[in-house]
């Protein structure tokens, strides 16, 4: 009679075999795999963080958070509205009901697009200015104030965000420095001014003279980002405000 075989000492894996698991070797595999997929969740990002007064920008690896997701979604989603809208070329198809005012400073729109944009608002603007007397009139040419300005900001999206106002050395008894942004529907800073204004002007008072300063530095703002669109209506491209006050005076 022959030597029996002794049985096969039993093992974890040879246990999960039989029962029709898997094996421990396709256990690491799967786990294996699992960690490849949160690895390629994982993406690079630019960070910046503030150290006293310095801001050092720092690449790190982490998921998107929500707002991280929502800003690429946005993006994702204008860009694919303004796409949806041009032809072969790239251009946008100049349509009433696909071209917004807001579109007249989108850079993805052709500069051929963004006129026609300009031009249709530059006529129901000069209709407001008008009805609403925000136009002054010096030497036979038209000025419209600051007031008008932002009326044409408002019409396609922009907002006025004052980013300063501090005093201004003057030999007069008040001076101020005001610095204003425009920013647009998105958030986004599509221009600034930067303006002053003294008690040694029309304004005496000093309330006066810090409200003078926010409004010269919004008509800057206003006429280095927009002054295409106001002359497509037939107007100076300096607003009233910022005119020399001789010249004013004798209007």
């Amino acid at each position: 009679m022959g030597l029996q075989q002794p049985s096969e000492e039993p093992t974890i894996q040879n246990t999960l075999e039989e029962m029709g698991e898997f094996t421990i070797t396709e256990k690491e595999e799967t786990e294996k795999e699992v960690k490849k997929e949160d690895d390629e969740r994982k993406e690079l990002y630019k960070d910046t963080i503030e150290i006293g007064a310095n801001k050092i920008e720092v690449i790190t690896e982490h998921e998107q958070s929500d707002e991280e997701i929502f800003d690429e979604s946005l993006d994702t989603s204008i860009e694919g509205h303004v796409m949806q809208r041009t032809n072969s070329d790239g251009d946008l198809i100049p349509s009433d009901d696909q071209l917004i005012d807001a579109d007249v400073l989108n850079p993805m729109i052709s500069v051929a697009n963004r006129v026609v944009i300009a031009t249709r608002v530059a006529d129901a603007l000069k209709s407001v200015l008008e009805s609403q007397n925000l136009i002054q009139t010096i030497s036979g040419h038209d000025y419209v104030t600051v007031s008008g300005w932002s009326t044409l900001g408002t019409m396609i999206g922009i907002r006025v965000e004052i980013e300063s106002v501090e005093p201004f050395p003057t030999k007069a008894r008040f001076g101020y420095r005001a610095k204003v942004n425009l920013i647009d529907g998105r958030g986004v800073k599509v221009g600034e001014g930067e303006a002053i204004a003294t008690s040694g002007g029309r304004q005496k008072e000093e309330h006066a003279v810090y409200s003078m300063a926010i409004t010269r530095a919004t008509g800057k703002a206003f006429r280095l980002s927009l002054a295409w669109i106001m002359e497509l209506a037939g107007y100076s491209s300096t607003p009233y405000e910022e005119m020399p006050e001789s010249m004013i005076n004798k209007k």
